[in-house]
């Protein structure tokens, strides 16, 4: 990890606490305000509290989720960064990949090649050839250049 990404993450890091004391402090006002209905026995004033503190826990929440979604998503990315693939799931299907970008240029060029039906016949010839000992050695192929550089 280099100095500027310490740096943000000690920045990050800073900013987390302070929206979670930020969540803290509206989760007291909301909880005081309950207590408040309550001790003046006003029901609908507690019941209006009460849904105002559930809606501040949902929105907590989704916030949670949210980060929790991007540091997966962050160590999706550093994995991939080391050369892994990783495999994207969502509502319990695989539904994509994170792949390295050199190996999706290696897959890309592999498409590439097997879509021309030439190639790939050249491909197989020479395979055959060199399976049934058609081959020409390194020496044999260095005087054939010379020859036909020679005037």
């Amino acid at each position: 990890m280099n100095e500027h990404s310490a740096r943000v993450s000690a920045d990050e890091l800073r900013e987390v606490r302070k929206s979670d004391q930020d969540w803290v402090a509206r989760v007291r006002t909301a909880y005081e305000a309950v207590r408040e209905a309550a001790a003046h026995q006003d029901e609908r004033a507690r019941q209006r509290a009460m849904a105002h503190l559930v809606a501040i826990s949902e929105e907590y929440a989704d916030a949670v989720r949210g980060a929790a979604e991007s540091l997966k998503w962050e160590a999706a990315v550093q994995r991939a960064e080391r050369g892994e693939t990783v495999a994207v799931i969502a509502h319990g299907d695989h539904v994509a990949d994170v792949v390295p970008s050199g190996e999706l240029h290696r897959l890309r060029e592999t498409v590439e090649v097997l879509s021309d039906n030439d190639l790939v016949q050249q491909l197989r010839d020479g395979l055959r050839d060199l399976r049934d000992g058609r081959t020409y050695s390194l020496a044999d192929i260095e005087s054939d250049i010379e020859a036909r550089r020679a005037p």
